[in-house]
């Protein structure tokens, strides 16, 4: 059976074409990886046939270049408070697209709840700031 853990933190990066995907996570050796993805809101990492690591919130302009995109560089990072180099591990592993990964699409619900703390501690001015600055919005 296997373990199946959802990450909550991630980032993707991205550099000339190439992908990229950031996590805390410092475990076993890899020894083989494959990425399940659908082009929607959730990606999962199949890690040495064990481990389900579950990726939600993928953001929208992301989605259809990381479908596209064949593989996808993994760099798992160590947790907080090691003293070496901050980087457990990095590999390469395959892109598998899938027809569907029966997740909920999050991400609306995350923003959402992410601009009402924003309101809660910076009121209307601070939010009509920040949406015209980040997002461009008069």
């Amino acid at each position: 059976m296997i373990e199946k853990l959802l990450v909550d933190e991630f980032e993707i990066l991205e550099n000339d074409g190439q992908y990229g995907l950031s996590f805390v996570f410092d475990d076993e050796p890899i020894d083989t990886a494959e990425f399940l993805y659908d082009g929607r809101n959730c990606g999962i990492l199949i890690r040495n046939g064990k481990k389900a690591l579950i990726f939600t919130n993928i953001v929208d302009d992301l989605r259809p270049k990381l479908l596209a995109s064949p593989e996808l560089m993994i760099i798992e990072m160590k947790r907080e408070g090691d003293t070496e180099d901050d980087i457990a591990q990095s590999y390469m592993c395959d892109v598998t697209k899938v027809d569907e990964i029966p997740v909920d699409d999050t991400l609306p619900d995350a923003l959402y709840d992410m601009l009402e703390e924003i309101h809660d501690v910076y009121g209307d001015e601070g939010v009509k700031a920040i949406t015209e600055k980040v997002w461009k919005i008069q």
